[in-house]
């Protein structure tokens, strides 16, 4: 992601806020939690506002610094992030933005908040959305999807 984002200073290209988020989330899961809060929220504040905030792009870098808020125990501003990313795809594709791209935030929004009573049905709805994504796009044996569906039943169970 390094090299990435040096051949792009080179260029013409302006669209580095993707590879940035990336890279800041790979920081902080080797454990450089603020490098990688740093980066991230960098390419997350060019997003906000500019030509890019409704964009692929845009709920790429919500999911990306969401998850990199949650590594530096902020579940409140994932959660924020979380739910702009589904935001920019409801925008993209009205009435619901139920595209497969949307799938890692529902099931890390819905994640977030089976932890809480008061917002584990929405939760659970997130990840079962989550799981009717990877399974119409991945198929019902994927790996990813087998994973989805048992921790949806899991926590679904623990109620």
């Amino acid at each position: 992601f390094e090299d990435s984002l040096r051949v792009m200073e080179g260029s013409t290209s302006t669209d580095t806020e993707v590879t940035q988020a990336r890279l800041g989330a790979v920081r902080a899961l080797q454990g450089d939690v603020d490098g990688g809060l740093q980066l991230a929220q960098q390419a997350r504040d060019r997003i906000v506002g500019g030509p890019l905030a409704n964009t692929v792009d845009a709920t790429d870098v919500h999911y990306l610094y969401g998850t990199v808020l949650e590594l530096a125990k902020r579940p409140g501003d994932a959660e924020t992030e979380y739910r702009a990313s589904i935001a920019v795809q409801t925008k993209l594709l009205p009435p619901d933005g139920m595209h497969f791209f949307s799938a890692d935030a529902r099931l890390a929004l819905g994640r977030l908040l089976t932890q809480d009573a008061q917002t584990r049905d929405e939760g659970l709805r997130l990840i079962g959305q989550a799981v009717a994504l990877r399974e119409s796009t991945l198929g019902v044996d994927n790996p990813h999807t087998l994973e989805t569906k048992q921790e949806l039943a899991r926590l679904a169970a623990a109620r």
